[in-house]
């Protein structure tokens, strides 16, 4: 009788946690958006241009960034080092 009920609390419990997470999703503003496509296009400018600091500027002063390949960069500086070693 107990492992019907705990199955039956954990799918209930599972079925929240996903509901909280589309809730949060859904509370992204437009106005996210337009800052997202601001960046992602500020990025790709300073690509063009070649300018290295608009380039490592986009980013927050503590980002993360992993890339395809498991490499992980912590912070502007470690970006800024990988992308003067790639030029």
């Amino acid at each position: 009788m107990r492992v019907p009920l705990l199955a039956a609390a954990a799918s209930i419990l599972m079925v929240l946690m996903f509901a909280g997470v589309h809730l949060q999703a859904m509370q992204a503003t437009a106005g996210d958006e337009q800052e997202i496509q601001r960046l992602i296009a500020s990025h790709a400018a300073a690509s063009r241009r070649g300018d290295l600091r608009a380039l490592v500027d986009v980013y927050h002063a503590d980002a993360d960034v992993r890339y395809s390949d498991g490499t992980m960069l912590r912070g502007r500086a470690e970006l800024e080092k990988s992308y003067r070693q790639s030029q």
